[in-house]
């Protein structure tokens, strides 16, 4: 999953510097450390059981907030887990409202 996550940030880096006229040497496309890696994958994880206190802690470990977004959108669009509040998932939607997922997030708000 934190591989497709990561094609995926590429890609939408590389179409998001050609739309914007900018050259690819002026981008910021670090990758992640190995640490970050782990920690992304222990978030990703703990999340998908809905064991959050897990998943927070993993969080605080991350170095490189590249893919909180994700991190934030499997967490409100938890299907059984979690409660989302309408202050998260307006703080989402202006933080990430450009990320997959926008629709459903703004959907859920909406409700």
């Amino acid at each position: 999953m934190i591989k497709k996550i990561l094609i995926l940030f590429a890609c939408i880096s590389f179409s998001g510097a050609a739309a914007q006229n900018t050259s690819l040497d002026q981008l910021n496309l670090s990758p992640l450390t190995a640490d970050d890696v782990e920690a992304y994958r222990n978030v990703f994880y703990e999340q998908n059981r809905g064991r959050w206190k897990q998943a927070d802690s993993a969080i605080k470990k991350i170095a490189n907030p590249i893919l909180m977004g994700h991190v934030y959108y499997q967490r409100y669009m938890h299907a059984t887990a979690y409660t989302s509040k309408f202050s998260e998932l307006k703080d989402w939607m202006e933080d990430y409202g450009d990320l997959p997922g926008a629709q459903r997030i703004y959907d859920l708000g909406v409700s």
